[in-house]
Order: structure tokens, then C-alpha cells, then sequence
């Protein structure tokens, strides 16, 4: 009894855990089937109840945005979409054709992504440049976090070295043959 009361003291006397997300870092390369992705021509044309969806989700939409609201009201909206997701699934598409995927809190700002990246690369000191959808570059130098990045509650984005400094090395003779680090590459999966 008495060694039960002691390890009930040094329980409550001691700090609380925080859990640390598990970034799950996995590296895939594409499959050989992705080279011939392939659809028919059917696939383009809209059957009557995709049609009738597709009306209804655009009716509503203009619906909602004909409502009178308010900045408040508009921006309360948007905080509850935020919150539906704490996690984000990235997926970094490299140079190479392979792929780089990582779990991330949906609130974590860019240089967390970034430093994510740079300690996964062989070469993590050079320069480089993360891709959104769209074709926006996202800038290590903001604060902002993913989800103001719409990059919840998944992405998929694309990763290029800076073109001056690559071009530097080409003209000096070097190139890393590979991108990830070793580890990384160990347990590659190829995507099916």
C-alpha cells in the first residue's frame, strides 16, 4: 500500500506529457503504370445526377454568398472551417520523380515545413524553392501556417532546387546523385 501511495504522489508531482506529432516521413516513387495514365473518353461526360449535384452544390454556393453577412460573421465561418482539421498529409514532389510525404499539425507554419524538407535532403544547405498548387512559391520568411495556405488537409506540392545556385554547380561539374538522405531511401515505396 505504501509503494502504491508513493508512485501516486510522484504522479501528481510530476510535469504533464505533451504527445509530439510522429511526421511519419515515408519516400514513394511513382509507379511505372503513372507513365500511361490513360482515361477514356467517357470518363469526361457527366451522367445526369453528376449534373443535377453539380447544379445544386453551385446554387447553393451563390446562395450563401448573396446573403447579406458580416466581416465578423464571414470570418467566423471561416475559423470553423479551419478547425475541422488538426493534421495535414504533405507530399512533396522532388526532381528525381519521387516523393516525399509528411504528417504535420494543420497549425504549423511554413519554416516548420521547410526545415522538415531541408533535414530530409542530402544537400540541405542549398537554396531551394517549395511549389504550391497554382503555382504559388511559399516563402520560408512567412509566419503563416498551413491551413491559411489551403494546404489542409492535404497537398500535394512540388519541390525545385534555386535555379542560380544549380546552375553554379552545373558550370563547376557537381551534382548529388541522390535527393534524400539515405534512411529515407531504405524503406522507398512505390505507389501503386
Amino acid at each position: 500500500m505504501e509503494l502504491m501511495k508513493e508512485r501516486r504522489d510522484r504522479l501528481q508531482r510530476g510535469e504533464p506529457v505533451r504527445a509530439q506529432l510522429d511526421r511519419q516521413p515515408q519516400a514513394f516513387r511513382p509507379s511505372p503504370n503513372a507513365q500511361r495514365f490513360e482515361l477514356p473518353p467517357e470518363f469526361y461526360n457527366l451522367t445526369a445526377e453528376e449534373l443535377k449535384k453539380e447544379q445544386q452544390q453551385r446554387t447553393e454556393l451563390v446562395e450563401k454568398n448573396a446573403m447579406l453577412r458580416t466581416k465578423a460573421m464571414r470570418e467566423k465561418e471561416e475559423q470553423r472551417e479551419r478547425r475541422k482539421y488538426n493534421y495535414t498529409l504533405v507530399r512533396l514532389r522532388l526532381p528525381d520523380g519521387n516523393l516525399l510525404q509528411a504528417t504535420f499539425y494543420a497549425w504549423d507554419r511554413l519554416p516548420v515545413l521547410f526545415e522538415f524538407v531541408r533535414e530530409s535532403l542530402v544537400d540541405g544547405w542549398q537554396p531551394f524553392e517549395i511549389i504550391a498548387p497554382g503555382g504559388q512559391k511559399l516563402q520560408e520568411s512567412e509566419e503563416v501556417t498551413l491551413v491559411e495556405c489551403n494546404l489542409v488537409p492535404a497537398a500535394l506540392l512540388t519541390f525545385a532546387w534555386d535555379a542560380a545556385v544549380q546552375a553554379d554547380i552545373a558550370a563547376a561539374g557537381g551534382k548529388s546523385p541522390t535527393l534524400l538522405k539515405p534512411e529515407l531511401l531504405e524503406n522507398i515505396q512505390t505507389l501503386s
